[in-house]
C-alpha cells in the first residue's frame, strides 16, 4: 500500500521596490545658438517598474546652467534653452530616483550649433566728429562696433571722402 497525505503550503510573496530602469537610448538633443527652447520627456527613456513618481535632477538641482545651455526640470519634462551667443556640446548627467533605491544615471548629449551673429553697433560711441583742417585725426574703430563671435569686421568709408586721406591700420582709422 502506498502512504499518501495532502497538505497545504502558503507562499507569501513580499514585494520589493525595484529601482528605475533605462528603457532606451537617449537621442542627441540638437539646437541652434540663440534659438528656441526645446523639451524632452525623460519618461521616453526611463521608467519605474512600480509606476512610482520619479525625482529627476542634474547636479542635485532641477534648474541650472551647464554651458552652452540652461536647463529646467518639471516632473519628467526637461527643457533646454541655449545660452545667448553660446554654442558647443555638453553631456548632462541626469540622476533619476524613486526615493528608495540608488539613483539611475542617464547621460543626455546636447549640441548647440553656432550661428553667425550680426554685428553689434555701439550707438553710444557714434558722435559727430570734428577736427582742425590740415591735422591728423585718429579714430579707434573697436568701440564703434563688434562681432560677438569675435570675427573681424570689414570697414568701408562712404560719402564725400575726396577731401581727406585715410588709412586703416590695426583697427584704427587714420
Amino acid at each position: 500500500t502506498l502512504d499518501e497525505a495532502t497538505t497545504q503550503l502558503r507562499v507569501v510573496l513580499t514585494p520589493v521596490d525595484d529601482p528605475p530602469v533605462k528603457d532606451g537610448t537617449v537621442p542627441i538633443q540638437e539646437m541652434d545658438e540663440d534659438g528656441p527652447s526645446m523639451a524632452f520627456n525623460l519618461l521616453e527613456v526611463v521608467s519605474d517598474p512600480e509606476g512610482e513618481d520619479l525625482d529627476i535632477r542634474i547636479d542635485g538641482e532641477q534648474s541650472g546652467t551647464q554651458s552652452p545651455i540652461r536647463y529646467s526640470i518639471q516632473g519628467s519634462q526637461l527643457t533646454l534653452t541655449p545660452l545667448p551667443n553660446a554654442h558647443g556640446a555638453t553631456v548632462l548627467q541626469i540622476l533619476v530616483s524613486d526615493g528608495e533605491n540608488p539613483s539611475l544615471m542617464v547621460e543626455l548629449p546636447v549640441v548647440v550649433n553656432p550661428v553667425d551673429d550680426p554685428v553689434v553697433i555701439n550707438a553710444s560711441q557714434w558722435t559727430n566728429l570734428s577736427f582742425p583742417e590740415d591735422t591728423t585725426f585718429t579714430l579707434p574703430l573697436g568701440p564703434l562696433a563688434y562681432d560677438v563671435d569675435g570675427d573681424g569686421l570689414a570697414w568701408t568709408l562712404e560719402g564725400n571722402i575726396d577731401s581727406f586721406q585715410s588709412s586703416l591700420v590695426n583697427g584704427t582709422l587714420e
